[in-house]
């Protein structure tokens, strides 16, 4: 094998390698826009019965709003409120009871 045919064929494994890519990415592709349109249908019946629900005169909006899926909220972390900052005041505090007694 000489020295021109080594690029060529590391050049025909590289693109049979981005062919097989390609088809993988194809099919991901595929699935995303599967879920989309599952994800816009639900939307769109989910949508139509709260609609129908609000029509009729015996469903409340508290009863909606009962049946609304929460949306998780980010809890937010504080230097202050830590479980080592909690022991040493209560134990500072129990130092400066028995003091002052």
């Amino acid at each position: 094998m000489s020295k021109a045919q080594r690029p060529i064929e590391r050049i025909e494994r590289d693109h049979k390698h981005d062919v097989e890519l390609i088809k993988k990415l194809d099919g991901i592709m595929a699935k995303i826009d599967d879920l989309d349109d599952k994800r816009a249908r639900l939307v769109e019946e989910r949508d139509a019965e709260v609609n129908r629900l609000l029509d009729d005169e015996e469903v409340s909006v508290a009863k909606l709003r009962s049946w609304a899926v929460p949306i998780p909220r980010r809890k937010r972390k504080t230097k202050l409120s830590t479980s080592d900052d909690a022991s040493t005041t209560s134990d500072a505090s129990a130092d400066t009871a028995s003091y002052a007694s």
